[in-house]
């Protein structure tokens, strides 16, 4: 495979990737929803030679190699603003431990379901009041822009109400630590 190639992986079908070198890489996955047929035709029709919101796509963050694979889950910005609208109607300014847990454990969330929700969750909440400036009180609405949007991503996909995908039940999240975020953002500049 050469870099700019495109290949169809059949659904169900395991795949790895895998970088051989230093250089900062890219992916891009155009999904088909398992019930839908690949349809030559209809594809020839797509407007590739334009380009298309992000929004029309399934994103997917950051994924460090193990735990859950983050796509198809809620994107870390509508959890924010989910998390934000619980906090106003409930007419408080802090978002506390015990909204976080009901909101992450909705559904078929992963963070409802697995044995040791009570301590992940409180790990979550630790990292997220490690953000406020009185962690006691919880996390202030303002003060939800300071938690890295990769650390969102955690409580985003394990508290999605609509459970996890197959290939990850039981699974957490790893996003990228401080260091790892840095030596890209170096890669980038």
């Amino acid at each position: 495979q050469e870099a700019g190639d495109c290949i169809f992986i059949p659904y169900a079908m395991l795949h790895q990737v895998e970088k051989l070198d230093d250089s900062l890489q890219v992916a891009v996955s155009w999904m088909f929803l398992p019930e839908t047929i690949y349809d030559e035709e209809a594809c020839a029709k797509a407007p590739l030679d334009e380009d298309l919101p992000l929004a029309a796509m399934d994103t997917m963050y950051m994924y460090t190699g193990k735990g859950i694979i983050p796509q198809g889950y809620v994107d870390p910005l509508n959890f924010v603003d989910q998390l934000k609208r619980e906090v106003s109607e409930r007419r408080k300014e802090y978002l506390t431990k015990e909204m976080f847990e009901e909101v992450v454990s909705q559904g078929d969330a992963i963070l409802a379901t697995v044995k040791d929700r009570k301590r992940r969750m409180n790990k979550m909440w630790k990292l997220l009041v490690s953000y406020a400036e009185n962690p006691s009180k919880g996390l202030h609405w303002r003060e939800f822009r300071k938690v890295p949007l990769r650390v969102w991503c955690k409580p985003a996909a394990e508290g999605d109400a609509e459970g996890p995908l197959p290939c990850d039940h039981g699974q957490e999240y790893y996003f990228c630590n401080d260091t790892e975020f840095q030596l890209m953002g170096s890669a980038v500049k």
